[in-house]
This record gives structure tokens, sequence and C-alpha cells, in this order.
């Protein structure tokens, strides 16, 4: 699949994420080698999900939301949260609808 899109995580040196044309979003740890969270972002009005560009916003005490953008125009906000990179999950805070996968 196609990756257009890559930011790392403003906080740490071991995380990325990546956004796909095939609307997944994958939150990566680089000293595990894997893929520690991800998100399906859903197609809408017959329109795939192309991720076109994602990006990391932090905020408060070291919160962090990753903002995602589809080629049809929609963003979509998702939470990190993690008590240690090997426990992160990605969770929709506002924009469409998706499916954690």
């Amino acid at each position: 699949m196609v990756v257009p899109t890559v930011v790392f995580h403003p906080l740490s040196d071991v995380l990325f994420l990546s956004g796909c044309l095939d609307g997944r979003v994958k939150l990566w740890n680089i000293h595990a080698r894997k893929v520690q969270s991800h998100y399906k972002l859903e197609p809408r009005n017959n329109s795939d999900a192309l991720i076109t560009a994602v990006n990391f916003v932090t905020y408060g005490n070291r919160k962090v939301r990753a903002f995602v953008g589809t080629y049809d125009g929609r963003i979509t906000v998702l939470d990190i949260t993690s008590s240690n990179t090997s426990t992160i999950t990605l969770h929709l805070i506002l924009g469409g609808t998706g499916v954690k996968t």
C-alpha cells in the first residue's frame, strides 16, 4: 500500500505515525519493529478514505493527539494514550466514522 505521509512523535524518539491511501493510520514502534496501534477510517459518500496528511499536536501535560487529513477534506482527531511505549492506543476524538482495528 502507498504511504504518502509519515510524522515522528513529538515526545518519543521511537514512535512515528503513518497514513496510507487505504485509510489506515498506524503508530509504529521503531525499537519493537512493529505497529503499536492502528485505526481504520471508513469511506464516506462512496469515496475512499485516502489519507493525505498526518500530524501530532501536544497539549496539556505531555498529552498528544494525532490529526489525520483525507483527500475528501475530512479531519479526524485521534487521542494517543499510553502508560508507556509498549501499551499505546489510538482513540477517535472527533471526525468521521471509523472502526478501530
